[in-house]
């Protein structure tokens, strides 16, 4: 994707970049859900001082 201010883009263009995003993103959140597995599986929590990943996936990556 070229860096061009975002207002200048065509429709058609944004059309397009907003679906190769979202196709990024599942991808993205794919990968982060299978590391947050494996955090949780080997309870790395713990050792950073968080009771639960619940506990750490609120106050330490401010998820909701």
């Amino acid at each position: 994707m070229i860096n061009k201010n975002i207002s200048e883009i065509s429709n058609t263009e944004l059309t397009e970049r907003i679906s190769i995003l979202q196709s990024k993103e599942r991808s993205i959140v794919l990968k982060f859900l299978t590391h947050l597995g494996e955090f949780d599986n080997r309870r790395l929590y713990l050792e950073q001082g968080y009771s639960s990943l619940f506990d750490y996936c609120v106050r330490k990556l401010k998820l909701s």
